[in-house]
């Protein structure tokens, strides 16, 4: 009788066990499942990424642009930002759905002389620069931080101050490229 209850106690522990197996395997495949259906965001590497981003991307960073504007309007805000982390708190699809793609550390709106400036900065800076991306004035005329010595050169537009490096350039109308060394 003896070996009987052994022999039982070893069956059922043995069950226990193939049912925990059974249950990790299980649990470990529906998060593999929910990793595989996360959509991979794209990084963009370079300043030719950056203009084809533009060129293949137009019309959704216009209609962004638009919502960014309008969303400006609304709020008594001198300016929006719409950052990666907290992107919620202002319900924009247009904007979350791009920063959900790419690698966007925020996405801002400002308004100067009753002329937009909508900014899109990225994550990850070419080498040499603190930060980048790109950026949409209403009157096509470059970003210049309210400052009169730029140098234009070739059509790159660029700004020496006492700690930082700028230059922006030309993308298509109305679209910039930009990149500051700050460091």
């Amino acid at each position: 009788m003896k070996k009987i209850g052994e022999i039982g106690i070893y069956i059922i522990a043995s069950i226990v066990l193939i049912m925990c197996f059974i249950r990790i395997c299980t649990g470990a495949s529906q998060i593999i499942s929910k990793l595989s259906n996360i959509e991979k965001r794209t990084k963009i590497e370079n300043k030719e990424e950056m203009f084809q981003f533009v060129f293949d991307n137009r019309e959704k960073l216009e209609e962004v642009v638009l919502d960014m504007e309008e969303l400006y309007e609304k709020k008594d805000e001198r300016i929006i930002i719409i950052r990666r982390l907290t992107r919620s708190e202002y319900k924009l699809e247009t904007a979350d759905k791009l920063i959900k793609k790419y690698k966007l550390s925020y996405i801002s709106v400002d308004r100067e002389n009753e002329l937009y400036e909508v900014k899109f900065s990225f994550e990850a800076a070419p080498k040499g620069y603190t930060y980048w991306g790109i950026y949409y004035t209403e009157n096509g005329e470059p970003s210049t931080w309210g400052a009169e010595n730029f140098v234009e050169n070739e059509d790159i537009f660029t700004q020496e101050g006492s700690y930082y490096t700028y230059e922006t350039e030309k993308i298509i109308d109305n679209w910039y490229y930009y990149q500051c060394d700050a460091g």
